[in-house]
């Protein structure tokens, strides 16, 4: 839609020939996404996070999630700012996880 194209959506077949006709018009995304897909990312939990800093991890783009490892808030980061992101919830009183995603569990269930 920001492209000012429209599609019948809800058939593959259309949502196929959008996709190709928007990466065939702005030919600069394929390009980005098979650079981002080679990138591994860490998925950075903050577990026991006090309740007063809670605000403060929101605002650094932290959100809610609750699966089979408990309630938390969670980001998704590149690999290279895992440490620093790890050491600043140390800082704040969490228990830091780190799970590295490579390109084939980033969008794995989790």
């Amino acid at each position: 839609m920001q492209t000012g194209a429209f599609y019948e959506s809800g058939r593959s077949i259309n949502e196929a020939a959008a996709l190709a006709w928007l990466l065939n018009r702005h030919s600069c995304m394929v390009s980005q996404l098979l650079a981002r897909a080679d990138q591994d990312e860490t998925l950075v939990d903050a577990f026991g996070l006090p309740l007063e800093q809670k605000a403060t991890v929101r605002q650094a783009g932290f959100e809610w999630v609750a699966d089979g490892r408990g309630k938390r808030l969670h980001k998704r980061v590149p690999f290279d700012q895992a440490e620093s992101l790890q050491q600043w919830l140390t800082g704040l009183g969490a228990v830091p996880g780190l799970v590295t995603l490579d390109c084939r569990s980033r969008f794995a269930a989790m």
